[in-house]
């Protein structure tokens, strides 16, 4: 797996947690929703009921203007769109709706609570019971509009917050690319691009930079002129080194040449009569000691180690000075 970057893995973490709470905000909804679909039934069964609880009595006796006060009733209840009694022959004794009373439905008394829903109604049917036979059917239709609203509101409620957080993750994500990745991506690249020569070298922090990236480059500079310190300093070392060698190589080379001259000046000494050439010849070994002196310091030098601090005694080192 290759590495990813920072800003890849906040993408990354964004979309997920992106992703995570559009599916809870849709659970949110799609729950809500069965809750004031589960709200909408019993409340409408409850009504169903109670009507055909009221409607038996005055089924059974036939007293229709108390079953159409009932049904009046029913009716002003919220969300009541309609409701109705009919017999046992499916025969509509009263409804809210004068205009079908008298008419026969289709189909057969139910016999147990049945909810249809159809468009934008809720229709809730219950059994009539007398005696324990079915009587009538007691029926109530239920508008779907409320609910459509409130499960609507949740959906706009969501799609606020949905929108708040989008807004304020990305302008958190614009904030953290404005200050931090982008002024680092240019501080890492200049840092990469590094010129040869360190004196040169100028990193300033990107415009809109946060203070962590301002002190990272105050870091780096700091850092920098440690380097170019450090650099003039090994540049040094190395010139004496260079000169320490070459100095070596010299003495060397000259001190084989004095030797054979000192050699010579030996064995022609023997030989030599007259005053004046005895005594060039004494300048001659005087010049050669000199000379080697000179190269004998040069090599101890040359040789020379950083000297190792040691303990001392320091009243030994005042007797010895005094």
């Amino acid at each position: 797996m290759f590495p990813m970057a920072l800003q890849s893995k906040l993408i990354l973490v964004f979309s997920i947690l992106l992703a995570l709470f559009t599916m809870q905000g849709f659970l949110f909804v799609e729950r809500e929703r069965s809750l004031l679909t589960e709200e909408m039934e019993e409340r409408a069964s409850v009504l169903v009921r109670t009507l055909a609880e009221l409607a038996k009595e005055p089924l059974v006796s036939l007293q229709l203007g108390r079953i159409d006060q009932q049904l009046q009733s029913i009716r002003r209840e919220r969300d009541v769109v309609w409701a109705r009694v009919a017999d046992k022959n499916y025969r509509i004794l009263s409804d809210t709706r004068k205009e079908e009373e008298g008419w026969i439905l289709s189909g057969s008394l139910p016999e147990k609570l049945t909810a249809e829903f159809q468009g934008s109604t809720l229709t809730v049917r219950s059994p009539i019971l007398v005696a324990g036979s079915i009587a009538g059917m007691a029926e109530v239709a239920f508008s779907l509009e409320t609910l459509k609203a409130k499960i609507a509101r949740n959906r706009r409620l969501f799609l606020l917050i949905f929108g708040v957080q989008l807004l304020v993750g990305g302008s958190m994500f614009l904030l953290l690319h404005t200050q931090v990745f982008r002024p680092l991506g240019i501080v890492l690249r200049r840092i990469v691009e590094l010129p040869p020569e360190l004196e040169t070298l100028q990193i300033e922090a990107p415009p809109h930079s946060s203070p962590e990236i301002v002190e990272m480059v105050r870091a780096v500079q700091n850092m920098r002129e440690r380097l170019v310190t450090f650099q003039r300093e090994v540049l040094v070392e190395a010139r004496f080194a260079v000169m320490g060698k070459l100095a070596t190589h010299m003495a060397h080379e000259i001190r084989n040449p004095l030797e054979a001259i000192s050699g010579a000046v030996e064995l022609i000494d023997p030989e030599v009569r007259s005053p004046t050439a005895r005594e060039f010849l004494g300048v001659i070994r005087e010049e050669i000691g000199i000379l080697n002196n000179y190269l004998k310091e040069v090599l101890d030098v040359a040789k020379s180690e950083l000297s190792q601090p040691s303990f001392t005694d320091l009243s030994v080192l005042m007797q010895e000075t005094l």
